[in-house]
């Protein structure tokens, strides 16, 4: 830590008579080292309002000085580089030099009377420069706290060791933000005093007034540094949607030194943050005469909707929060916490602590002039650095409401993966999405699947847990820590995962994933591979979509074992109002399946449509009501690689291509005839020997189940193929 002094300094030669001596401070600032010389700023400031302070004449003040000492190095060649006039009125003079082995500046008043200088304010007075002197092997791993680790009294004087902190103080290990580079990308080498940009092993100090603020991390998300220091007055503002990890310290030198925004895009819902991993110690106090504070800042949006309130589901980013600190501006507003039973217990009192680790809803209803609005929630200092044992509700499958007390996001594969830490939990995670008015779940089983807002849990954010017995132990550490900003409400495509997501009716919409793994999965509910979808919050005004197990659980994560055979998936929609919606594939989950799998969406109200072949149309538009039937749709799959050896030991392969049957002969042998029937097992088409080894032959223009069947001269090979228009 660099020093930086304060000394009471004005011990002037004054007449006989009787009054009070005037009293002033001086502080070092800017200490800087450009080639062999060391330079630096001294500040002075009044600090009482004796008389004697706006007549120097009739008092006839005289000779002034202060004394310090630099340790450890030599200097020599002392110069006063720059002197500022206004500060006495050019009623002084000064010198500079060594007296006792000590730094010594000596002021000259004449007896005129000066200019008022104005109480309790700091005025650059001079700058001052000595060379250093020294081998390079001495220079080379020089710091300013070697330099400036000493204050000598004078003539009994008190002195203040403080902090006054504001430009770049560049040592030699020392990076620091100049913004020079005409931008204010981290990423800009111009930006930085050193050339380079800063990575974990890097000392940065980011300073007041430099020529340009940060303003965007233009290719890094999470910026890293070692030690990390933000001068005096200095304001560090972690961009939205990006991070910084701090491998080392950090100091704050007084003033709001580093706040994390968040926000809400005009897209309803959506919201970004920013994100601060401090792996070492934060001091606040880094400046004797003003602390530095981190500021937090949480968005939460609201929106006039059918349900007329809208929820989210939040979290005290740091420690000594209470219910007060929300700010719950709005008229109506309401806040809950969810029990053991299942039930919602409304809270209101102030000063009911919001801990770390525990989550709850805040229910945002609003007057007229509140319909469309954010509402800013302001949380300073205290960030949680150690363990956080949240309230874990115990029993199977039983449900626990606690909340992320991180100011970056936690991955939720590292908290289920955590074996010391988290026992006895399925493997599911929930979290409620303010914008489409419904749930979004994840499980990290067999290479992840559903929403990455549930699996990179954000700053602020309450999530929803499952106990699997009567034991659980869920703790949350900082290694729970992720550098992964994701915009809320994002999903997740691993591979063999189908997201399927609706749009219209009214402001809610909701979302439901089919995937395939290659596990133990029965069909029915698995709770470490499903998750069971939830109903909305909002009832019968929500629109929601699930899929349906084999034994009628309700899911909106679905896990089906792989199979070569034709899978149809059920697919349930309820409608919120009478209107016209669509269903949408989304696209990159469609690509995540191999190129031959067939994947089609069947309308069971209108079978004269047909199947609907989702890898050519990935949205289907329709009508719906709230009195249809729920159970509308099917999915139909039909895998032709899934990453395992079955199909490629078979010695014959045969499946479908629209219109067409697929024969690929890897046996040898010799196909002596190829016979289609219908579903019945009636004979449609008879073909003899064929000598190809891949073949196709056409089988029907309607849409339904075929038997294919090959006879070769040793064996008999036969499939089901699904044959679409």
């Amino acid at each position: 830590m660099k020093k930086i002094f304060t000394v009471i300094i004005l011990a002037g030669l004054l007449g006989t008579q009787a009054f009070s001596q005037p009293t002033a401070s001086i502080t070092i600032e800017n200490p800087r080292i450009d080639g062999n010389r060391f330079y630096w700023d001294v500040y002075f400031m009044r600090t009482n309002d004796d008389a004697s302070w706006n007549n120097f004449g009739n008092h006839m003040l005289g000779d002034c000085s202060w004394y310090w000492e630099f340790n450890l190095v030599d200097l020599t060649n002392y110069v006063i580089e720059e002197e500022d006039p206004t500060v006495f009125g050019a009623s002084y003079t000064n010198s500079i030099g060594q007296i006792n082995g000590n730094l010594r500046i000596n002021t000259v008043f004449s007896p005129v009377t000066p200019t008022n200088i104005e109480l309790n304010v700091w005025y650059k007075a001079f700058t001052c420069s000595a060379e250093i002197t020294g081998d390079d092997t001495q220079l080379s791993g020089l710091s300013w706290d070697m330099i400036n680790t000493g204050l000598t009294t004078y003539t009994n004087q008190s002195v203040i060791e403080t902090d006054y902190d504001s430009d770049c103080d560049i040592a030699l290990n020392t990076n620091c933000w100049t913004g020079n580079g005409g931008n204010g990308d981290w990423d800009n080498t111009a930006n930085w005093s050193s050339g380079s940009i800063p990575d974990n092993s890097t000392n940065v100090i980011y300073p007041y007034n430099s020529t340009l603020e940060l303003s965007g991390f233009n290719t890094t998300d999470f910026a890293q540094v070692n030690n990390f220091r933000v001068n005096h007055n200095a304001k560090f503002i972690v961009p939205q949607n990006k991070g910084l990890t701090v491998f080392g310290d950090i100091e704050l030198k007084g003033d709001t030194n580093i706040i994390l925004p968040g926000s809400t895009s005009a897209v309803l819902g959506i919201m970004y943050s920013s994100a601060l991993i401090p792996k070492g110690t934060i001091t606040y106090n880094g400046y004797a005469l003003e602390d530095g504070h981190i500021k937090v800042y949480r968005n939460l949006y609201y929106e006039a909707t059918d349900q007329e309130y809208y929820h989210h589901q939040v979290a005290a980013p740091v420690a000594n929060v209470t219910l007060g600190d929300w700010d719950m501006q709005h008229e109506y507003s309401w806040a809950y916490e969810y029990r053991a039973d299942n039930s919602w217990w409304n809270i209101s009192e102030p000063t009911r602590p919001t801990n770390p680790g525990y989550g709850f809803i805040l229910s945002l209803y609003g007057s007229s002039g509140f319909e469309t609005s954010t509402q800013k929630i302001e949380f300073v200092d205290n960030l949680v650095l150690g363990p956080v044992n949240p309230a874990i509700n115990p029993g199977t499958d039983v449900l626990s409401l606690i909340g992320n007390p991180y100011t970056a996001p936690i991955s939720w594969d590292y908290i289920i993966g955590d074996a010391a830490n988290t026992q006895n939990m399925n493997d599911v995670v929930y979290i409620w999405n303010p914008d489409g008015g419904s749930y979004v779940s994840y499980t990290s089983s067999e290479g992840g699947a559903g929403n990455q807002s549930a699996r990179y849990i954000q700053p602020g954010q309450a999530f929803f847990v499952q106990a699997s017995d009567l034991s659980p132990t869920l703790n949350l550490v900082p290694a729970d820590r992720s550098e992964n900003m994701e915009v809320y409400l994002k999903s997740s495509t691993p591979a063999f995962v189908l997201r399927l997501f609706t749009a219209g009716g009214n402001t809610t919409w909701d979302e439901t994933y089919i995937r395939f793994v290659d596990a133990e999965v029965t069909g029915a509910y698995d709770r470490n591979y499903d998750a069971l979808e939830w109903p909305s919050s909002y009832g019968a005004s929500a629109t929601e979509i699930f899929t349906v197990s084999n034994q009628n659980e309700n899911l909106a994560i679905d896990s089906r074992p792989f199979s070569p055979d034709l899978m149809s998936v059920p697919l349930s929609f309820k409608a919120a109002v009478e209107s016209e919606y669509s269903l949408n594939a989304d696209p990159e989950s469609i690509e995540s399946f191999s190129p031959g799998t067939e994947i089609y969406l069947e309308d069971l109200m209108h079978p004269e449509q047909g199947w609907l072949d989702l890898r050519e149309f990935n949205t289907y538009t329709f009508d719906a009501s709230p009195e249809d039937n729920y159970a509308r749709f099917m999915v139909h799959f039909q895998i032709k690689d899934f990453g395992i050896d079955e199909l490629a030991e078979k010695p014959v392969n045969i499946y479908s291509d629209r219109t067409d049957a697929i024969i690929m002969n890897n046996s040898g042998q010799i196909i002596r005839e190829i016979q289609v029937f219908d579903i019945t097992g009636n004979l449609m088409i008879t073909k003899g020997v064929v000598s190809d080894d891949n073949y196709r032959i056409f089988v029907s223009n309607n849409t339904g189940y075929y038997v294919v069947k090959v006879i070769t001269d040793k064996a008999v090979y036969s499939e089901k193929v699904l044959i679409t228009k």
